[in-house]
């Protein structure tokens, strides 16, 4: 199925004008309507009743439409994944972590980490903790390794 057509459809069927469509699609008129009698031939359907350069929905394409429309989210919903997932691809695993790093266990899980999957390029580097945290928040780092104290504060009421 060529997404193409449905996005003519989708289009047409909200403007309810070829040219119109055309506009916006960045397509000549012949071309929206080839699109459309190709789908209701591939479909063995009639979506549009034509009249008098006035298109409206038939039944069938009042049904269809909803369906339309989410076949076409889906592609681009994928298309993003895909694009994401490009773009990750060459990208190393940013791991920020303390200078002391070797005094923790986060050595051993970094080092297996690097054995079993030899493909993951890392890229490690030493910072002060204040900064770890907002190396994470500001995307500059994939992973941090930090130490967290557990202090207990006591008030007394006076």
């Amino acid at each position: 199925m060529d997404t193409k057509k449905l996005a003519v459809f989708i289009d047409l069927a909200e403007t309810q004008n070829y040219s119109q469509s055309a506009e916006r699609l960045f397509l000549s008129q012949s071309t929206i309507s080839k699109y459309i009698i190709a789908l209701e031939d591939e479909w063995k359907v009639k979506l549009f009743i034509r009249a008098h350069r006035q298109v409206k929905l038939t039944k069938t394409g009042m049904a269809l439409l909803p369906k339309a429309k989410e076949i076409l989210q889906q592609e681009n919903s994928l298309n993003q994944l895909i694009n994401h997932q490009v773009g990750l691809k060459g990208r190393p695993l940013v791991i920020k972590v303390l200078p002391s790093l070797s005094q923790y266990q986060a050595a051993h899980i970094i080092t297996n980490f690097a054995k079993n999957y030899p493909e993951i390029r890392l890229e490690l580097t030493e910072t002060n903790a204040d900064k770890l945290e907002h190396a994470l928040n500001h995307e500059k780092a994939d992973i941090i390794f930090t130490r967290i104290f557990n202090t207990i504060i006591s008030l007394r009421a006076i």
